[in-house]
């Protein structure tokens, strides 16, 4: 099957392999198939809730047995806030810790804590928001990939004046960190920094434009699949570059990155929506670099290098800007950190 997800295909066909490397427990769909439980459609017409609760029982089963990630109780306590649950309770934050530790996750309870308090602050106050993240993370979210205690606290303490929230900024370090191609892309006592007073007025740029360009997507009528990657790759950027975790990044205005962003979604637009940040100058995310001879890296090169290669080989996105800050250039010939192999493919 044609399918448009790289990290899924192979020659731009589904691979069972890459799809069950990722997610373990398909595999026995793919070698047993699927069990059904069928019920007549005069169960639905008595009962017209039925379906939603067995869904919903089913899942509830599945999360226990597995243990949800950091990731994924971050999202569910988003989304027990918006659905108001415990909001008859004294302490509602303390109910919907305790209902999300009846699932057995596998992040500490003092980590679940942080996770409701940041999910409180920054939730949003929509289903947008929330739903935005689960799809990037179903997409991109690497499987071993976590938050530390200590940036989930520096997020949940942040202190921020209610001109200054910046929910979709918060989804965007999650984004990054998911995807990051190491664990701790992103600090706690960096994120601690998004609060002081030199950084609010980035921080709220970088929020407002973040908004727009999600706005223009949606307008454009850009498939989900592609404007999930291509606002991914430039929320990963306006990260790295608040953060400064990218030297090429530095140059560069988020206007000009959110102008190339519209760019490469117009290419897959339905509707024509005007572009906002034209008139800045298209500076290029990534850096630019003179075409030069293939050659093996050295030995004494630094590990620094492997710790910005994906598994499979490639780096995607605003972290490609990263190989060159690494002192690596394109199309450079790399060892490949866990097979050991020579390779070129760097993106």
């Amino acid at each position: 099957m044609v399918h448009s997800n790289e990290r899924l295909t192979v020659d731009g066909k589904l691979s069972v392999h890459k799809i069950v490397d990722g997610h373990v427990l398909l595999k026995d769909l793919f070698v047993t198939g699927m069990e059904w439980f069928v019920w007549k459609a005069s169960a639905e017409v008595l009962f017209p809730s039925l379906p939603d609760i067995a869904q919903r029982a089913l899942n509830a089963k599945y999360s226990v047995q597995q243990g949800q990630d950091v990731f994924q109780v971050h999202l569910r306590s988003m989304d027990a806030w918006l659905s108001g649950m415990g909001k008859d309770r004294n302490d509602q934050a303390n109910f919907i810790m305790k209902d999300i530790l009846k699932a057995n996750p596998k992040c500490a309870p003092i980590d679940v804590k942080s996770c409701v308090e940041i999910a409180r602050k920054f939730g949003g106050g929509d289903n947008s928001i929330v739903e935005q993240l689960r799809v990037f993370l179903g997409a991109y979210k690497k499987a071993d990939r976590t938050v530390s205690s200590v940036a989930l606290d520096a997020m949940a303490t942040l202190k921020l004046a209610p001109s200054e929230m910046c929910p979709n900024f918060i989804a965007s370090i999650f984004m990054t960190l998911a995807s990051a191609p190491k664990d701790n892309m992103i600090t706690g006592a960096e994120i601690k920094t998004i609060d002081k007073n030199k950084n609010i007025q980035d921080v709220t740029l970088t929020e407002e434009i973040t908004k727009s360009m999600i706005v223009i997507a949606n307008r454009m009528g850009v498939a989900q699949h592609i404007a999930t990657k291509e606002l991914g790759e430039f929320r990963s950027a306006t990260v790295l570059k608040f953060f400064k975790k990218s030297k090429p990044l530095k140059q560069v205005s988020v206007e000009s990155m959110a102008s190339q962003c519209y760019t490469a979604l117009l290419k897959h637009a339905t509707t024509k929506v005007e572009n906002p940040w034209a008139t800045h100058k298209g500076e290029s995310i990534k850096p630019e670099i003179e075409p030069t001879p293939i050659a093996p890296v050295e030995k004494e090169k630094p590990a620094g290098l492997q710790a910005v290669v994906y598994e499979d080989g490639k780096v995607v996105g605003a972290h490609i800007a990263m190989i060159a800050n690494h002192g690596f250039t394109v199309n450079a010939m790399v060892m490949h950190k866990k097979e050991r192999t020579i390779t070129h493919e760097l993106i």
